[in-house]
């Protein structure tokens, strides 16, 4: 009862600093409403270097989930020897975090869906759709550092890292938005948008969507937890 109660409070919470974030980007930041989930064009940073308080206030929206659902994970590997004993299985231990955290994630889907529709973007279908997809991969790939380090602190820094020097180097060689991750979230980088340089939605939701499964299916692998000392009981 008690893990049913904390996955709805921190589900209701990213729900409304998502809200909130997108309020302090439109009031503070002065991001127009219309254009606060398609992302950065091409055109703000060609010709005039990178506009990393740009790229900044752009992930911002990611935070909710990135840090509200990875302190979820903290608490939930630090009750992880207690927790084990009622599961059974490291791997039904995995399967119930995976679970509770799809619910933030589809509460987080929520609330940029109603910022959507409050910029008055009913019929567009992708932007919190490609946030979302991005979200979860980000969010994977820092679950399995975490695993493989041992730190939280450290597999977050990690992926913001990976974020902006991919966005940098992106950037900095004007490659098509198809290589350059960091903007796979961007609606306003896809081929809906732009007739040169764009990715396909679909695909970059495909390939982010089967990475984010690679990347929980090797934290529930036996050599990642022998590499951490931990004994098999599976």
């Amino acid at each position: 009862m008690m893990r049913y109660k904390n996955i709805m409070i921190n589900a209701i919470l990213i729900f409304f600093v998502t809200l909130g974030s997108g309020i302090i980007l439109v009031y503070i930041f002065k991001h127009p409403m219309q254009e606060l989930l398609r992302g950065i064009p091409l055109m703000v940073v060609y010709g005039t270097g990178v506009n990393l308080p740009e790229f900044f206030q752009w992930l911002w929206i990611y935070f909710p989930f990135w840090f509200i659902a990875g302190y979820y994970v903290e608490k939930a590997y630090g009750n992880r020897p207690v927790t084990l004993l009622r599961y059974g299985k490291r791997s039904r231990w995995y399967d119930s975090l995976y679970r509770d955290c799809l619910v933030l994630l589809g509460f987080w889907f929520l609330a940029l869906c109603l910022l959507q529709l409050c910029g008055g973007y009913v019929g567009e279908f992708w932007p919190p759709v490609l946030i979302t997809a991005h979200g979860l991969f980000i969010w994977s790939l820092e679950i399995l550092i975490r695993e493989l380090s041992g730190s939280g602190i450290a597999a977050l820094t990690a992926v913001l890292m990976m974020e902006t020097t991919g966005y940098m180097t992106g950037e900095e060689l004007h490659l098509n938005a198809v290589f350059i991750p960091s903007s796979w979230g961007m609606y306003i980088r896809s081929n809906a948008c732009i007739q040169r340089g764009g990715f396909s939605p679909c695909m970059v939701v495909i390939t982010q969507v089967m990475g984010s499964i690679i990347f929980l299916k090797l934290i529930k692998m036996d050599k990642v937890r022998l590499r951490r000392g931990e004994k098999r009981n599976d």
